[in-house]
This record gives structure tokens, C-alpha cells and sequence, in this order.
């Protein structure tokens, strides 16, 4: 029991840089970028991109948790962004090799930091968190679980920090 409790309280508290990349079996996971997408309007949204890179198809897709654990920084604090279970402040997209059609404007953003011509298989995940003023913060914690297809009691939960662009 007691080592449960500390491998979870580990991987509640583990942060990781934005550029390092983060391990499951079958997954990598690399945070791409964070940006408020419509700098023009005082409401807007903050989208939350990653790179899951799959090692082992077999066990694709990979299953997600929903809604992700997200805090944002502001006055010198991290603030917990209450999701509720079924609102619609959170949204979800995963994009393959079909981005460049379904979402130009994201390949566009991406492409320089994403190898579009791996013969890896390699998914695009999206978060969209909606109703954020830019004036509220510029750096955030995130976090959400990734189970693998094959054993879905087994999830890894992956943690970011990372500042959010303007």
C-alpha cells in the first residue's frame, strides 16, 4: 500500500521540461505548444498541442482520459482550471496523417516542429480549453492519463509545465 501511494504522489508531482519526452511502453508523448488561438478577442481559447509518437501499433489507438488536469499560473501561484465532467470548457481532437486536410491551420503551426514524412506512426493531440483571457496567465500545468489499448487498467499519467503563447 505504502508503495502505491508513493509512485502515485510521484507521478502527481513530477513535472517534466517542455522539450524532453515522456515514455510509455507503447507511446512517446513530446509537448509541442500552447497558444491562445484568437489573440483578438477578450474570451478565448488556449490550445495545448502534443506529438504521440506510437512504438508498438499493436496497442494503437491509444485510449485518454477525459477532462485532462490543468492548473495556470497567476500572482505567483498555480490556480487548479475546474473541468466539470460533462461541460464543454474542454474538448478533445486527435489528428494523424490527415491534419494537413482536416486542421490546415495547426499543420501550419506544427510542421516545424513535427516530421510529417516518419514512416512512424505519429498522432496529433489537441486540447482546445475555452473562456481564458490572456490577461489571466502565461505559463500552465498540465496533465492527462494514456492508457494502452492492450491493458487499459494500466494508464501512465504524463505531466507538463509550459509557458503559453500571446
Amino acid at each position: 500500500m505504502k508503495t502505491i501511494l508513493l509512485i502515485a504522489c510521484t507521478c502527481l508531482i513530477s513535472l517534466v521540461s517542455p522539450i524532453q519526452a515522456q515514455e510509455l511502453n507503447s507511446y512517446e508523448v513530446k509537448f509541442l505548444k500552447a497558444y491562445f488561438s484568437d489573440p483578438q478577442h477578450k474570451n478565448q481559447d488556449v490550445d495545448v498541442c502534443f506529438l504521440i509518437t506510437v512504438k508498438d501499433s499493436s496497442n494503437f489507438p491509444p485510449k485518454l482520459s477525459l477532462p485532462p488536469k490543468a492548473y495556470y499560473f497567476s500572482k505567483g501561484q498555480f490556480v487548479d482550471i475546474p473541468f466539470p465532467a460533462y461541460g464543454d470548457r474542454v474538448s478533445l481532437a486527435l489528428y494523424g496523417d490527415n491534419l494537413i486536410i482536416k486542421n490546415p491551420a495547426l499543420y501550419d503551426l506544427l510542421k516545424d516542429q513535427v516530421d510529417f514524412q516518419t514512416k512512424d506512426k505519429i498522432l496529433i493531440l489537441q486540447y482546445k480549453l475555452r473562456e481564458f483571457t490572456k490577461d489571466q496567465f502565461s505559463r500552465m500545468k498540465f496533465m492527462f492519463k494514456l492508457y494502452e489499448k492492450k491493458k487499459p487498467e494500466e494508464g501512465r499519467l504524463y505531466n507538463f509545465e509550459f509557458d503559453v503563447k500571446h
